[in-house]
Formats: C-alpha cells, sequence, structure tokens
C-alpha cells in the first residue's frame, strides 16, 4: 500500500461516525477542480443542523472551508447566507452562555447582593428566547429555578413575621405555622431573616410568660374595679376595649369580668 493510500485510509477512520463524507459531483476531476471546491463548502453547509451532535462539527468545517475560498469563489456559494446565520447564532450563543454563567456565578450569601444578584440572573434568563434559553445547560437553569422558588419562600415567612399580632386570637397557631415554615428554608436564605425570627421568638416567649400575662390581665382587671353604675357609657366601653384586645389566656386571667358584665347590662 503506499503511503498516500495509507494517509488516504488513516483520515476517513478519524471522521466521527455520524459524519457524512462528502462525494464530488460528477462533473468534478481528480484535481479538486474549482467547481468541487465550491460545491464541497455548499455540500458542508447543508449538513449543519443545530439538534444534531455532529452541529459543531459542519459548523466548523463548513466555516474553515469558506475562509479558504478565494473571493470570488465565496461570491458563489449559494447558501453562504445559511452559513452566517448559523455562525452568528453559535457566536450569540456563546455570549448568552459566557453572561449567564458570569450571573449565576456572582450568586453568593455571603454577599449583600445576595437577593439582588438573583433577581437579576432570573431577569436575563427570562429576557433570552425560546431557543437562547436551550443554550442554557439544565443544571444551571435548575440551579436557578432553586434560588428563585426559595426566594419566594423566603420573602413569604417575612411576611408571615410582619404580620403576627399578640393581640390576634390565633396569634399562637399564626407564630407556630410562621416558625415552622422559617426552619423549612436552606440555610443561606433561614440567615437572612435569623434577626427577625429571633425578635418573634422573644416576643412569643414573653407572651407565654405567665408573669407577663397577669400583669396584663391584671391592668384591665383594675380598669373593671374602678367602674361604677354610675359610669359614663364612654368609661364602660374604654374597659370593654382593653379586654377585648387580650389574648384568649389573659382573659381567661380577668377574675372580675362578671363586673363588667353586670355594669354593661
Amino acid at each position: 500500500m503506499t503511503s498516500k493510500k495509507s494517509a488516504a485510509l488513516f483520515a476517513i477512520l478519524t471522521i466521527p461516525a455520524a459524519i457524512v463524507i462528502t462525494e464530488a459531483p460528477a462533473s468534478a476531476n481528480s484535481s479538486y477542480s474549482y467547481d468541487w471546491q465550491v460545491y464541497h463548502v455548499e455540500s458542508l453547509i447543508d449538513q449543519i443542523n443545530a439538534a444534531s451532535s455532529t452541529y459543531d462539527y459542519y459548523l466548523k468545517e463548513a466555516r474553515n472551508a469558506y475562509n479558504a475560498l478565494t473571493y470570488y469563489q465565496q461570491t458563489q456559494v449559494r447558501n453562504a447566507a445559511t452559513l452566517f446565520y448559523y455562525l452568528d447564532t453559535y457566536e450569540n450563543h456563546q455570549e448568552i452562555l459566557i453572561t449567564f454563567a458570569a450571573k449565576m456565578a456572582a450568586i453568593s450569601a455571603r454577599n449583600s447582593t445576595f437577593i439582588r444578584d438573583i433577581e437579576e440572573a432570573s431577569r436575563y434568563y427570562n429576557s433570552l428566547t425560546y431557543s437562547q434559553k436551550n443554550v442554557i445547560p439544565s443544571h444551571s437553569y435548575i440551579q436557578l429555578q432553586n434560588y428563585v422558588e426559595n426566594l419566594k419562600k423566603m420573602e413569604a415567612v417575612q411576611l408571615s413575621f410582619e404580620q403576627l399580632n399578640t393581640k390576634d386570637w390565633n396569634y399562637i397557631s399564626n407564630y407556630q405555622s410562621a416558625m415552622q415554615a422559617y426552619n423549612l428554608l436552606p440555610y443561606d436564605f433561614r440567615t437572612l431573616l435569623s434577626t427577625m425570627a429571633n425578635e418573634k421568638m422573644r416576643e412569643y416567649e414573653q407572651q407565654q410568660s405567665p408573669a407577663y400575662n397577669r400583669s396584663i390581665a391584671q391592668q384591665v382587671m383594675t380598669g373593671i374595679s374602678k367602674l361604677t353604675t354610675s359610669s359614663t357609657q364612654q368609661q364602660v366601653e374604654a374597659v370593654r376595649k382593653e379586654y377585648n384586645a387580650l389574648n384568649a389566656l389573659q382573659q381567661r386571667l380577668v377574675t372580675n369580668l362578671q363586673d363588667l358584665l353586670y355594669i354593661e347590662e
């Protein structure tokens, strides 16, 4: 076997299995004529398929083969516009990958911009077209969605803490629900609410303290003891309002409620 035949056979064996070898048209001669060079580029372009595993190979081969043509030969390539489209799309997708990766890498709970960086990455992803979103690796998309979902959960817990009112009749159950949701948050998001959570825990412990509840109930009992049958309606209503503002436990500690009811009647 000659050295030329050996080289040709080696070249064939190194081509990926999915790659189609382009044959010269009948009009082309064995000297790799001008017509064959143009036809070869056109054939490579025709085989570019963004949905195929050979996409990168054919795009690279077509680009290199096209650049090797003379200017006049390039003007004869019938599907050159298709090559330019794929090249522009490829470069655009590479830029999107780099930009998105940078935005994801910037997200860190150690940064004061943690929440803002999550929102920025989410806004960038949502601004992409359908085909551009398909460029983003699935693991990166899942990671972003986890950040976004946990951020929403954290904001919901924060709202629950802000809405806690020790005067509400269902304060204890609301507090317990809020703390349960807080404890289910991932560590990074739980840390952002730790100060508020500690304040709510201290508030809860105070509300549950027997001494505290007795002191609050005693204030109302003192107000009731000062009422007489000659008290004005405004005075009676003021004491009633104070009693109604107590939670259920504190109301049970008011031992002279019957006096208030008698005066109201």
